[in-house]
């Protein structure tokens, strides 16, 4: 169980939804009162389910992964009866007050882009430890393929993740 290990040592990893999913459990523990992991780590993540975003249609043309459409009907799918909109659903409409640091990693090119720079700005506007890196050119979960900007990208969760374990932690 959980409870058992230290949150302060736990950090949460999510890819795509699994990065939605992080947030949503984070944002779940607060709710609940429960402890916070030491962090998020959000990799190209989905946070709106709704994809409502008129940026979104700019964007789309540059992901070589996925496309509005599909993420319509997996959105839906996803949501079953919920409001696309709910914030189990959709992180993007929930509480970012109180929350562990939150590390975003986002590609100019990944479709999900327009709603990570509204989540960016919300989060900002709710006083959240947001540290938010945006690469150029990359596309969906690029940081998750054998190149050297991946690599760069481990090397840099690496660091946080120890600078944090560091008692004189600091983010560059």
């Amino acid at each position: 169980m959980l409870r058992d290990y230290d949150p302060g040592k736990i950090y949460f990893f999510g890819d795509s939804a699994g990065g939605g999913l992080s947030l949503a459990l984070s944002q779940g523990l607060k709710k609940e009162s429960l402890p916070q992991p030491a962090g998020l780590f959000l990799l190209s993540p989905w946070l709106d389910v709704s994809m409502t975003n008129p940026e979104i249609r700019k964007i789309e043309k540059l992901d070589y992964m996925l496309s509005l459409d599909n993420l319509l009907i997996a959105g839906e799918l996803y949501a079953e009866d919920a409001d696309l909109k709910d914030p189990l659903v959709s992180p993007l409409y929930g509480d970012l007050t109180g929350l562990p640091e939150i590390f975003l990693f986002i590609g100019t090119h990944d479709i999900l882009l327009p709603d990570c720079r509204r989540f960016r700005e919300l989060a900002k506007a709710a006083g959240s430890g947001l540290k938010y890196f945006e690469y150029q050119k990359m596309g969906h979960c690029w940081m998750l393929l054998p190149i050297p900007e991946a690599e760069e990208v481990v090397a840099r969760i690496h660091n946080l993740i120890s600078l944090s374990n560091s008692p004189a932690y600091a983010v560059p």
